[in-house]
Order: C-alpha cells, then structure tokens, then sequence
C-alpha cells in the first residue's frame, strides 16, 4: 500500500532511525483491515446470537455460546492524569 508522505508535521521534524520499531510499525498496519473485518464479523455473529431464541450456554459446531450477565451499579471514581500514544500513517 502506497503512503503520501506529508510534507511536515511541525516545523521541528524530528525523524528517527529504529528498524525494529519500524518493521513492528509495518506489521501493525497490514493487519488493521484483517481487525476491522474482525470486528464487523463479531458484531454481526453476536448480533445473530441474540437474535435466537435459544436457552445458553449451547454448543454450535467447535463454538461454545454463553452469556455473562453484570448487574447494574454505580460507579463513582476519580481518574489521574495520564498520556496516550497515537499512531497514525502519514497520509491520515
């Protein structure tokens, strides 16, 4: 898949040099459609799991279907302040 490079992201372009953060970086791409089609493919096999009128847990094929269900609370709770990472391609 072929990436428009931008022309910068800041005016202080830093650029480094890590073949192996690189090639994890590369890896983690070529997978993102696989796991986007994954996760429809989820959606829609629960989806139709709800949608039977079936008592569980019961067994399809190698699957194993059951149900864990969570009473309703309330949570109340302070966060602390924490950072995340981003990563995206040059083109997005």
């Amino acid at each position: 898949m072929a990436t428009k490079n931008k022309a910068q992201i800041g005016m202080d372009d830093r650029i480094i040099s890590n073949s192996e953060l690189l090639a994890l970086l590369e890896e983690r791409e070529s997978l993102r459609e696989a796991a986007r089609a994954f996760r429809n493919k989820d959606k829609d096999a629960k989806d139709a799991v709800m949608k039977l009128d079936e008592p569980m847990p019961y067994r399809i094929g190698r699957f194993i279907i059951s149900e864990t269900k969570r009473e309703g609370r309330h949570i109340d709770f302070e966060v602390s302040p924490s950072s995340s990472v981003k990563i995206t391609t040059a083109d997005e």
